[in-house]
């Protein structure tokens, strides 16, 4: 049967589904292999944001407590100071800080005083109290300068599923230091 549209058309006419045939389902399918990329995605966004948003807070509590202590804030509450700063990552629970007075003798760095919050006292990258801060050796600092260093580790999990796909040693933790 045609029926015109206007005047002198032959198109002929459709039902609802006619036409249609092959391309039913191609909507669906396209759905079900977008879909889970745009949440793959969306996910990664989210982790590498707060991944990145942790290691910024850890910068900014190592500077702040290298700062209070290179103005002479006794190491302990320095440790205090950095430690308190870190409840919004929950840095007591999953991590901690070092915080060290180094002093050129001889020529070389060596790590002075040392206070570390417990279970860290011997993670610090920089050296233990007596030995030379490694870290520093290639700065060709003045006799008797003093430095103040806060190093923080923290043990990243991450917060979306997406954490089980990720390759070994990404999570393993995130270290920031700053010596003034």
């Amino acid at each position: 049967m045609i029926r015109g549209f206007g005047n002198g058309s032959t198109r002929p006419a459709r039902g609802p589904k006619e036409g249609l045939g092959a391309r039913a389902g191609q909507a669906l399918v396209e759905a079900v292999l977008v879909v889970p990329l745009l949440l793959l995605v969306l996910l990664g966004l989210i982790e590498s944001g707060n991944s990145l948003s942790t290691k910024h807070q850890m910068a900014v509590l190592s500077r702040e407590g290298a700062n209070i202590a290179a103005r002479g804030t006794d190491l302990s509450e320095t440790l205090n100071v950095v430690m308190t700063g870190g409840d919004g990552i929950q840095l007591t629970d999953q991590g901690g800080a070092v915080v060290s007075r180094i002093i050129v003798l001889h020529g070389k760095p060596v790590v002075d005083a040392q206070v570390a919050y417990p279970g860290f006292g011997d993670r610090s990258r920089l050296g233990l109290p007596d030995s030379v801060a490694v870290a520093l050796l290639g700065i060709n600092p003045v006799e008797g300068q003093t430095f103040h260093a806060v190093e923080v580790f923290f043990e990243y999990e991450p917060m979306t599923p997406l954490g089980g796909f990720l390759p070994a040693g990404w999570t393993d933790g995130i270290y920031e230091r700053a010596i003034f």
